[in-house]
């Protein structure tokens, strides 16, 4: 019987949870500390300093030993596949440290954990190494469309609508109490969060990312809507940002921007990337 594993978002959640109870363990190393420090000394200004050294002194080994406990289960509880993804969650989410963070190279954990860290983080790098190389060496595919077309995310534009309206409702009620400045600057944030174009497509969808073998069309783009494929150098999906990052001229110079996928109904952003490049290798 296979093993079963466990999605990322499952792992973080687990993940979350040790955070918070990090937190009490910590609160309560602060609270044994100054507990201990006032019997010995009864000044409550002594007891609260020392309280805080020895608080940082129990809590930090503590900290770092069991984000790694947690980290060591993360990885051994998911597919291979997603720890590229997880690790750079995690360490975003602040539930693990970076390669070069100094908790890293001087944690409490023994030598198996550290040792087993290591075989983790070179596996991560071999298997971002193979997609890489995978993306580079991708031929056509005749099952993906001539044309792929996204709408907006229909969530995205029920918030537009739903945001701006409670924030014009409390100012509406700010402004009729003593609180008329905060009311002021809550219709500010409804007016400035209005998208009369999210609105619009409520109502009348319209295309907003379409890719072809000519380019990239999308709303998001502020030279005409379009980027041809021979002006765009380079692009890279940021999986953990949830972006499409693109490289561009104009007139001979680069240019950056980064287009926000969430916005659209893209559920598998492997197969979205494995996508714009059978596409692009069509235009060449």
């Amino acid at each position: 019987m296979s093993k079963q594993y466990k999605t990322i978002d499952q792992v973080l959640k687990r993940g979350w949870l040790y955070s918070l109870s990090l937190l009490l363990l910590i609160f309560l190393s602060y609270g044994v500390s100054s507990f201990i420090v006032f019997r010995l000394n009864q000044d409550p200004i002594y007891a609260l300093h020392y309280a805080v050294l020895l608080g940082v002194i129990l809590g930090l080994p503590l900290s770092n030993y069991l984000s790694l406990q947690w980290e060591l289960w993360a990885f051994e509880n998911t597919s291979e596949s997603d720890w590229p993804l997880l690790k750079k969650k995690a360490i975003k989410q602040k539930l693990i440290s970076s390669d070069d963070s100094i908790f890293r190279k001087f944690g409490f954990h023994s030598q198996n954990s550290r040792q087993r860290l290591s075989e983790i983080s070179k596996r991560i790098e071999q298997l971002e190494a193979e997609k890489k190389s995978f993306l580079e060496k991708i031929q056509d595919d005749p099952q993906v469309a001539e044309k792929v077309e996204y709408h907006y995310r229909r969530i995205t534009l029920y918030f537009s609508i739903l945001f701006p309206l409670i924030l014009a409702l409390v100012g509406s009620y700010l402004l009729s109490t003593d609180l008329q400045v905060a009311g002021a600057l809550f219709m500010l944030l409804a007016f400035f969060s209005f998208s009369k174009d999210k609105i619009k497509n409520l109502f009348n969808p319209e295309i907003q990312l379409s890719i072809d073998e000519n380019g990239i069309h999308c709303k998001q783009l502020k030279s005409n809507n379009f980027l041809p494929w021979k002006d765009i150098q380079t692009f890279s999906l940021d999986e953990m940002d949830e972006q499409l990052n693109l490289e561009y001229l104009v007139n001979g110079d680069v240019q950056n921007i980064a287009l926000d996928l969430p916005l659209y109904p893209i559920d598998d952003y492997d197969e979205f990337l494995r996508t714009l490049h059978v596409l692009r290798k069509r235009g060449y």
